[in-house]
């Protein structure tokens, strides 16, 4: 024998008999892991919450859409009456406009303004619609949409006001007004607005 217990013998060496030792294939199942009743009471109120939540949002931004959508219109009825008027009067004026001068040009430049007061307070109207209408800031295209078209109603608003106020702010084709109109997607007719 080895003098040193560490080290084995020459000889075989022999297992025991398996007494109280056990294999691992020999080992019982685990049992089922079986989540707690709490947790599943949990998972199911986040599931319903989120439901909740996204169909209110969807509910919310259906009428978002159709308030903007509601606004839109009346903004492009009210650029469309304007434009026919003032594009009329327009047609009517500019023959009688460079051929007189002075205190009858004036005149004509206040024909030019009563139109546009009359048309004025319908934009104004649909313009405060626009800006009325409340967009939620996650509901992006919206937004954006909102954005385009109050920017839009803004300018015919001021362009109007100032024929209405002197007359002499012709009504001539503004690119600035035509670049927010197709901005805000304002389906338009021929006028300048």
């Amino acid at each position: 024998m080895n003098p040193d217990p560490e080290l084995l013998g020459e000889g075989p060496v022999r297992l025991g008999d398996g007494g109280g030792t056990r294999e691992v294939l020999d080992a019982e199942p685990s049992p089922d892991w079986h989540p707690s009743p709490w947790l599943l009471v949990a998972t199911l109120l986040v599931l319903v919450v989120a439901t909740a939540g996204w169909l209110v949002d969807r509910h919310d931004r259906a009428g978002e859409a159709r308030a903007l959508d509601a606004c839109r219109h009346e903004l492009g009825s009210a650029v469309s009456l304007a434009d026919l008027r003032l594009t009329a009067m327009a047609a009517y004026l500019r023959p009688a406009v460079g051929t007189l001068t002075g205190a009858r040009r004036d005149r004509l430049a206040d024909d030019m303004a009563m139109p546009a007061r009359r048309v004025l307070g319908d934009v104004e109207r649909a313009d405060a619609a626009c800006r009325a209408v409340s967009v939620r800031p996650w509901h992006v295209a919206l937004a954006s949409q909102q954005r385009a078209t109050t920017a839009y109603s803004s300018a015919v608003v001021a362009r109007l006001r100032a024929v209405a106020a002197r007359g002499r702010t012709f009504y001539l084709g503004d690119g600035g007004l035509r670049l927010l109109r197709e901005a805000a997607a304002i389906p338009g007719g021929g006028g300048p607005f």
